[in-house]
């Protein structure tokens, strides 16, 4: 498995970023946007879907991403 940075811009320009836990790319990009669709009413458009970082994890890991 592994931690995904996704970075979500909707079509109103607002920088959205999400951490999923996934085994495929294609899978975070899936659960990103639903994810972002169940967290907002009325749900935002997304215009784009950015990969920023890919991470292994398992027990005892952690990360620290830095966000600008």
């Amino acid at each position: 498995m592994f931690l995904y940075h996704v970075e979500i811009v909707t079509t109103e320009d607002k920088s959205l970023v999400a951490a999923v836990i996934a085994e495929t790319e294609e899978a975070a990009f899936q659960t990103a946007q639903a994810l972002t669709k169940r967290q907002f009413h009325p749900a935002p458009v997304i215009k784009t879907s950015t990969l920023i970082e890919k991470k292994y994890i398992d027990k005892g890991k952690g990360y620290v991403f830095a966000i600008s």
